[in-house]
């Protein structure tokens, strides 16, 4: 994970660079830890191919669909 963070008047700008996945959930999450006074947003910037040995298994599904439609 990439980022930086800036401490600015009364917040604090964090600038991350993270894989998606790990955004799923995260606006409910902020809400919580910040008692609603926090705000996000996001912005894609890349694509990484993913194997299909991933451990992580939200990616197998999508890895295996992707190798079966390139298949001859």
């Amino acid at each position: 994970m990439d980022a930086s963070q800036v401490s600015r008047e009364d917040y604090i700008l964090i600038d991350a660079m993270v894989p998606l996945v790990k955004m799923l959930g995260y606006a409910d999450t902020l809400d919580v830890i910040a008692s609603g006074r926090a705000t996000y947003t996001m912005q894609f910037d890349h694509y990484v191919q993913v194997s299909p040995e991933h451990p992580d298994p939200p990616f197998r599904p999508a890895a295996a669909i992707r190798l079966a439609l390139v298949r001859p």
